[in-house]
C-alpha cells in the first residue's frame, strides 16, 4: 500500500516554503528553497543546506521503501530513517565518493550536480536494508535485529557528521547543498524510480461550490502559486456539492502509471459537520477512485493516494477528470 507521493509542485512560488511545507504534515527544519526540479520544464524541487524534511509514517507490512531523486554540489548526508532507536543513514563519503549506509560503503560514485534516484528498502524479516541507485542494487546493510516497530521516521537532508562518522576527528564539515524531487514512501517493497507529474486544474467541468474571487474560474482559484487562501478559495456547506475539473498538462513521460492521488489544501468551518471528499476518474479509460478526509478548522494540505489501477493508461489518466465534494460525516 502506497503511503505518500510528492513532486513538491504545490509549493511552487513560495519564497519561504517552510509554512506551506508544515501545513502538508512535514516537519521542516531550517530554511528550504524552491528551485528548478527534475524532468519537465516548470517542475520544482526543494533545496537546502543545513535543512531537514521529516515525515512520520506507519509501517505495517513486511517491507518498507523510500525513494527520491537527489542532486548535490558537495558530498555529505543525504537521508536517514529512524526505526525505534535505530538510525539508518545514507551519506556520500567526501573522501572516496562512495554512498554508504551507516559504516557500510557501496560501489557507485555519484557525481556532483546530476540527478540520481535513490531507494532504501527495508526487509523486516531479514533485518536488512537495501540501497538502490538508479534502479540498481548498490549495497546492503544488516540491522542486527528484526525490527518490530510500526512506525518509521523519514528524514531528507542534513545530519551532523558526528552521528555517522564518529571515528573521524575533528568532526567533518558538511556544507553540501542538497536538492530533492519525486519522493515516494511505500508500506511495501520498492517500486523503482518514479517521476511525479503534478497536474493542476485548468478547466471547470462541473462546479457547484462558491468561488470567493468572482473574477477567476474555480480552476484558476485552485491553481494559484503560491495560494492566497484568505481571499481566493472555493467553498461549500452543502452535502453533495462538487467541483469537477480537467487539466491540459500532459504526463511527463509515457512510462507506466505507478499510482495516482489528489493534493488539496482545505479547512472546515467549526460549526459545519461535513468531510472533504476527493475523487479521480469515473469515465471510460479512467476508473473511479475516491476517498474522504476529516478536515480541521485550520489550513492543512491533504494527500490522498490511490494505488495503481490495472486499467490506468497514459491517455485515460491524461483525460481523466478529478475534483472535490462535500461528504457527510
Amino acid at each position: 500500500m502506497t503511503i505518500h507521493i510528492d513532486g513538491f509542485e504545490q509549493f511552487g512560488g513560495e519564497t519561504d516554503p517552510s509554512e506551506a511545507i508544515g501545513r502538508a504534515n512535514y516537519n521542516a527544519a531550517g530554511r528550504w528553497a524552491i528551485v528548478a526540479g527534475r524532468g519537465a520544464v516548470g517542475n520544482v524541487a526543494i533545496s537546502g543546506q543545513t535543512t531537514v524534511l521529516t515525515r512520520v509514517v506507519d509501517w505495517n507490512g513486511g517491507k518498507f521503501a523510500v525513494g527520491f531523486a537527489h542532486q548535490f554540489d558537495r558530498r555529505g548526508s543525504v537521508a536517514w530513517l529512524k526505526i525505534g532507536q535505530k538510525q539508518i543513514v545514507l551519506w556520500l563519503n567526501p573522501d572516496t565518493g562512495s554512498p554508504s549506509i551507516n559504516d557500510n560503503a557501496g560501489n557507485a560514485i555519484p557525481t556532483t550536480n546530476r540527478w540520481y534516484y535513490y531507494e532504501l528498502e527495508i526487509d523486516r524479516a531479514l533485518g536488512r536494508v537495501y540501497l538502490y541507485i538508479n534502479n540498481r542494487l548498490d549495497s546492503t546493510y544488516d540491522l542486527g535485529y528484526t525490527p518490530i516497530e510500526q512506525e518509521v521516521i523519514v528524514n531528507l537532508g542534513y545530519l551532523r557528521p558526528m552521528f555517522y562518522r564518529p571515528d573521524v576527528t575533528p568532526e567533518p564539515i558538511d556544507n553540501a547543498v542538497k536538492t530533492y524531487d519525486d519522493l515516494y514512501i511505500n508500506d511495501g517493497p520498492r517500486v523503482g524510480p518514479i517521476t511525479v507529474t503534478t497536474r493542476f486544474p485548468t478547466n471547470d467541468n462541473n462546479v457547484q461550490w462558491f468561488a470567493a474571487d468572482a473574477g477567476k474560474s474555480h480552476s484558476e482559484s485552485l491553481s494559484m502559486h503560491p495560494p492566497n487562501p484568505l481571499d481566493n478559495y472555493v467553498a461549500s456547506n452543502t452535502i453533495g456539492d462538487e467541483d469537477r475539473f480537467t487539466s491540459n498538462k500532459p504526463l511527463n513521460n509515457a512510462n507506466a502509471i505507478i499510482a495516482t492521488g489528489i493534493v488539496v489544501m482545505a479547512r472546515r468551518s467549526p460549526e459545519f459537520m461535513g468531510q472533504l471528499g476527493v475523487f479521480l476518474g469515473g469515465r471510460p479509460g479512467a476508473d473511479l477512485r475516491q476517498d474522504v478526509r476529516i478536515v480541521p478548522s485550520v489550513w492543512v494540505t491533504q494527500y490522498v493516494c490511490f494505488d495503481r489501477n490495472i486499467n490506468d493508461t497514459v491517455g485515460g489518466m491524461t483525460a481523466a477528470d478529478f475534483g472535490i465534494n462535500v461528504s457527510p460525516l
